[in-house]
């Protein structure tokens, strides 16, 4: 069972947290999830490679979201004149309000957004992962750089293991799929390293889903990063 299924989903209530937390009834629930999606992507697209790492959404009343940015890079968010937090805020609100009121989004959720009959409002916090190098979507990251600088899988994966040697992690587990090294048929390859129980319950699995865009076509990446003390 623990093959089979996100190791976040698995674990989720009584080992970990949710990372949206706001309610929704019978008439608003779709809309609101909907919107949560469009806001992870709008992070993806415009703040691509700047070091973010998880995002937590919470929603408070009068359509107020609070959006908390878990990053490895806070420096480029506040040093940098043109993608800073407050144009970050002002280009999300813009894009929330245009997403609302668009043709197809009005036809589906019709009347579900802005119960309250207030302006769309979002507040940005940044906060500081100390050892992000443990984070799963940290090594992704890393891993799919070095994918996409043509350098062969097996020299990536090396990297990415000595990086976690010196780092110190009780286990880690990565696969890649797809026509590797430019081969004509596709296959699967995976690499462990330690110890990574898929199936305890209680085991800190962080887990990270990537996809590396090369010349010779799509590579997916999934990393296990496995911690035996829980870290805050």
């Amino acid at each position: 069972m623990g093959q089979k299924i996100h190791p976040y989903g698995f674990r989720l209530g009584p080992y970990t947290k949710h990372h949206q937390i706001w309610f929704g009834n019978k008439n608003t629930y779709s809309a609101q999830l909907y919107e949560d999606l469009y806001i992870r992507k709008f992070f993806k697209i415009y703040c691509a490679r700047t070091g973010i790492l998880s995002l937590h959404i919470s929603r408070q009343i009068n359509n107020h979201v609070s959006v908390i940015i878990f990053c490895s890079k806070p420096n480029f968010f506040i040093t940098s004149t043109t993608k800073n937090l407050y144009f970050l805020r002002d280009q999300l609100e813009e894009n929330l309000a245009l997403y609302q009121k668009s043709f197809l989004v009005d036809l589906y959720f019709r009347g579900q957004f802005n119960q309250y009959n207030q302006p769309m409002k979002v507040s940005l916090h940044l906060r500081e992962l100390k050892k992000y190098e443990r984070n799963a979507t940290f090594l992704s990251n890393f891993l799919v750089d070095q994918l996409e600088k043509r350098i062969s899988f097996r020299k990536a994966i090396k990297k990415t293991l000595l990086r976690i040697k010196k780092i110190g992690v009780d286990g880690i587990k990565i696969q890649i799929s797809g026509r590797l090294n430019g081969a004509e048929i596709a296959r699967t390859e995976w690499f462990r390293e330690g110890r990574v129980p898929l199936h305890t319950l209680k085991a800190n699995i962080n887990y990270c889903q990537q996809v590396a865009q090369t010349i010779y076509g799509i590579l997916g990446i999934k990393i296990w990063v496995f911690m035996q003390k829980k870290e805050e």
